[in-house]
């Protein structure tokens, strides 16, 4: 086996290529911790593991790692932080090393490198040539509840009122020589007028403009909601004007949402470490069904490096509930619940500029026992779980927990293999259409699970609630 050192800045990344007899001894490297300063990247394709540092090391400090939780909680009145949301096999450690040896002897179907990889990330991919099919919620059914439970999503900005509507001109100019008009606001109207008064819109960052000229008659600036995104239908129109002008901009009849290389080529590293993930909770005598959300992509608030993923636990724990999706929700609870306790303390912890640069070469997400969230400006929709957040998973999500995902407000599910049983996404029932579910998720099931490596033995019974 090889043992190659590289630096990266201040950070020291070393990637160990195993072999076949003596890949258990590379753990050893490291003791375990519920603290760790070291995360690791597995890649079944070159049957390699990297170990990344999370944070700068001091110097003579110990190199610790994390693999998981034999407890599926914690005792009472113990918290284990941010840094315990890798527990991803309940009954047991998670033998990552024992679940490579599986990934190497389930190998009857060929994996193919991610398509996706080589060409511009902003290229558009046809929807025809996409590895998925996507159902996505009608835009008519926006309403006032949708938008209230962050269906429609809105956030924080900055706005001024005008006292002399002679001013509005010499308020726009000082907008335009301050560099306030980004593309950010650009579906909004900048001038509010309403009840007599004339309020104009400055920017989305943390702290409201502090250079506002002393000759201007304004008065503020103050925080107010907008929509993030323009409207699609005459409806999402007055609602959003209900809360800032917002522009109209309808799309074309048959018009498809784009899909950008970068963005697939993401899709596609994630399905692929979700499969990885059945494969290996397959190896512990588990169902092989495997969920996993990932920062990056449309994520409002969690890293690119940041991930979560868990296996089906019915079998060692012997309970109905331990499903693989619940399981993965759960850990982004415990995960935004210690995020909060954690902010005082957060000398140790990684910005998401500071992960960026830990991604590794390979394309597979990394899975990181110490995620930190970014200090971005509160985003509407935070109090939910999965605002913003696409999970991936193996099969079809049942009715419990797709109703557990409307709840938990994800932006869309990603699956391999249907269940027309058991579920909610299509098979027995496509439970975001359904009247009454006050919250629609995008729904994208996988075309080429064989090209992922999807092994067959990742079948289930078809009436499996999973």
């Amino acid at each position: 086996w090889r043992l190659l050192w590289v630096s990266v800045g201040s950070t020291v990344l070393h990637f160990v290529k195993k072999s076949r007899s003596m890949w258990c001894n590379q753990g050893s490297l490291f003791n375990h911790s519920e603290s760790p300063n070291v995360s690791y990247t597995i890649d079944v394709a070159t049957e390699s593991i990297r170990y990344t540092t999370v944070r700068s090391i001091a110097v003579n400090e110990e190199l610790c790692i994390f693999y998981g939780h034999k407890l599926w909680f914690n005792p009472a009145g113990q918290s284990k932080g941010v840094e315990g949301v890798r527990n991803d096999v309940d009954g047991a450690e998670a033998d990552i090393f024992g679940w490579l040896a599986a990934t190497e002897s389930d190998s009857d179907e060929a994996s193919v490198s991610n398509p996706f990889a080589e060409g511009s990330p902003d290229d558009v991919i046809p929807e025809d040539e996409l590895p998925f099919e996507v159902w996505r919620p009608p835009p008519e059914e926006e309403t006032p509840e949708t938008i209230r439970t962050g269906m429609i999503f809105y956030f924080d900005a900055w706005a001024v009122d005008v006292s002399d509507p002679k001013q509005l001109s010499q308020v726009l100019g000082w907008l335009k020589s301050s560099g306030l008009e980004t593309d950010e606001l650009k579906h909004l109207k900048r001038v509010n007028k309403r009840d007599g008064i004339i309020s104009v819109l400055l920017s989305t960052s943390p702290l409201p403009p502090s250079d506002i000229s002393s000759d201007l008659s304004v008065t503020g600036p103050y925080s107010v909601k907008v929509p993030t995104s323009a409207a699609l239908t005459p409806i999402s129109l007055a609602h959003k004007n209900a809360l800032w002008p917002t522009v109209y901009a309808p799309r074309r009849k048959d018009e498809a949402a784009l899909w950008t290389r970068g963005r697939v080529g993401w899709m596609w590293n994630a399905m692929k470490a979700t499969i990885a993930g059945a494969l290996w909770s397959q190896s512990t005598g588990e169902l092989p069904i495997y969920s996993f959300v990932c920062g990056g992509g449309d994520s409002l608030d969690i890293p690119e490096a940041v991930t979560f993923g868990a296996g089906d636990g019915r079998t060692s724990s012997n309970h109905p509930l331990r499903h693989a999706v619940l399981d993965v929700i759960r850990q982004i609870a415990e995960y935004r619940a210690s995020a909060v306790e954690d902010t005082a303390s957060s000398s140790n912890s990684v910005s998401a500029e500071d992960t960026r640069d830990l991604v590794p070469d390979n394309g597979f997400p990394v899975l990181s026992p110490s995620p930190t969230p970014s200090s971005g400006s509160p985003q509407n929709g935070s109090n939910y779980l999965l605002t913003s957040l696409t999970l991936f998973t193996t099969h079809e999500p049942c009715v419990m927990c797709s109703m557990a995902l409307v709840h938990s407000r994800v932006k869309r599910v990603v699956y391999l293999y249907p269940m027309e049983k058991t579920g909610g996404c299509g098979g027995l029932t496509r439970l975001p259409s359904l009247p009454g579910i006050n919250h629609r998720f995008q729904i994208c099931k996988w075309r080429w699970p064989e090209h992922l490596g999807a092994a067959k033995s990742l079948a289930v019974p078809d009436t499996t609630d999973t």
